[in-house]
């Protein structure tokens, strides 16, 4: 009985590591999801990865260093002071996902779907790569963006109060509607062709000096175009009948 027992145990424990769920590095190693103290994380679902679909993971606290989720469905997933330095998360779908407090410091989130996400209690954005990324709607109430590249990224009705944008590359991001008051940085981003349309400004900023940065406050020609031949169209049908 002595001998049976710790074999016993032995065998549960084997069982309980081969069972737990594991996550794929950029480098294509597999690595164990812990918990940011170093202990055994309590999520049990499938294995993180690319495309992988983990909508609605509770992954809060955990350790994802360098994780690679390109492609990936995170939609709604609990990311609460998750740490993904490094990470890849390029296409990802992360909407209304709940990151408060998390830190993405160098990420690639490049073409991610990050609409409608928590992203509060000073989220972790450093010279993270959010090329085109879609933040429509999204909160990132005193978010650290400090050299973070938002190239084309789609920030509509984005909340930027107290963000720090220092040195952020913000070149052609659309912030129509978007609230940056409190924003500290903002003198030292880049604005270009940025749009501001009906955006709230930050404090000590007004639309002249946006534009002397080479940001505009109206849509881009083109849109005015699409808009111009969706009426031309509209009446070329109303004659018809």
């Amino acid at each position: 009985m002595k001998v049976i027992l710790p074999v016993i145990l032995s065998i549960l424990t084997i069982s309980s590591t081969l069972s737990a769920a594991t996550y794929v590095t950029t480098s294509g190693a597999i690595q164990d999801i812990l918990s940011m103290g170093g202990s055994a994380h309590s999520y049990s679902g499938d294995n993180l990865m690319p495309s992988a679909n983990l909508s609605g993971a509770n992954l809060t606290n955990a350790d994802l260093f360098q994780a690679d989720l390109t492609g990936a469905d995170l939609a709604g997933a609990f990311l609460f002071t998750s740490f993904l330095n490094d990470a890849d998360l390029t296409g990802a779908n992360l909407s209304g996902a709940i990151l408060t407090g998390a830190d993405l410091g160098t990420a690639n989130l490049s073409y991610a779907n990050i609409s409608d996400a928590d992203l509060t209690g000073r989220v972790g954005l450093d010279n993270t790569d959010l090329t085109g990324a879609d933040f429509t709607g999204a909160d990132l109430t005193a978010a650290y963006l400090k050299n973070a590249n938002l190239t084309d990224a789609d920030l509509i009705s984005a909340d930027f109060s107290g963000a720090d944008l220092t040195n952020a590359n913000l070149t052609g991001a659309d912030f129509t509607g978007a609230f940056l008051i409190g924003a500290i940085g903002v003198s030292s981003a880049t604005w270009t062709e940025a749009i501001l349309e009906d955006a709230t400004l930050p404090d000590g900023y007004d639309q002249a000096w946006f534009e002397s940065q080479g940001a505009t406050f109206v849509p881009e020609p083109s849109s005015y175009a699409l808009l111009l031949g969706g009426l031309a169209l509209g009446l070329v049908a109303l004659r018809r009948r």
